[in-house]
């Protein structure tokens, strides 16, 4: 009888959602990113020829804004999902996996609160 190979260490094997959780989210969250990424692309062309001022109204409005918190909070936690698993699949030693996974988790929390500060900054002044 062949011995499944389990990865020691590796968040997975202790999270209580498991690899399953971690694989849907990763599939859930890059089908929203698809269209709010067009969304985002297709309004930067109308933002490019706009002054400080639309810009801003634009940014103001409750359906832009809930779609731009929405990008944010989206594409940093698919990054963070995808960067763990390159990170578990290939970095061998458990003290680096852990503090690389750990790095990068950092790294996407800042990106999420400098975001949402600086839309917050917008739309309050």
């Amino acid at each position: 009888m062949a011995k499944q190979h389990t990865s020691p260490g590796h968040f997975h094997d202790k999270h209580p959602h498991g690899a399953m959780f971690h694989w849907w989210m990763q599939r859930i969250t890059a089908m929203v990113l698809i269209p709010l990424t067009l969304w985002f692309v297709f309004s930067l062309a109308g933002i490019a020829v706009m002054d400080y001022t639309h810009m801003v109204a634009w940014i103001r409005q409750p359906v832009v804004l809930v779609l731009l918190l929405m990008l944010i909070l989206m594409t940093f936690y698919h990054i963070q999902l995808g960067m763990q698993v390159i990170f578990e699949d290939y970095i061998h030693g458990r003290a680096l996996r852990k503090i690389t996974i750990w790095t990068t988790n950092i790294i996407c929390i800042l990106g999420v609160v400098i975001g949402l500060v600086a839309l917050l900054n917008i739309v309050l002044y």
